[in-house]
């Protein structure tokens, strides 16, 4: 019988559903720890991602990490005249 890992764990999902980061809210963790998980949480905000608890059972299911999508970087013209490009990288 398989042992299931229900440790709390922090995901990071864009817009589009791909889980971009991944860090486990350890049960009595070091108040460095601590703040190093809440500064972590506030950049993945500050991106715009998604934030929700999940187990690390949860993680060790994802069938791919990091975003699969294609990728499209939108370049603001220098003046209204041009129009926005968008570039695949």
């Amino acid at each position: 019988m398989e042992t299931k890992d229900l440790t709390p764990t922090f995901i990071a999902k864009k817009p589009c559903g791909c889980v971009v980061f991944a860090m486990v809210d350890e049960p009595n963790p070091s108040p460095q720890y601590r703040n190093e998980l809440a500064k972590e949480i506030a950049n993945c905000i500050k991106q715009g991602l998604t934030i929700e608890k999940v187990t690390v059972d949860y993680i060790r299911n994802l069938k791919t990490m990091g975003c699969t999508c294609d990728k499209v970087k939108k370049i603001q013209p220098k003046d209204s005249s041009q129009s926005v490009m968008e570039l695949k990288v």
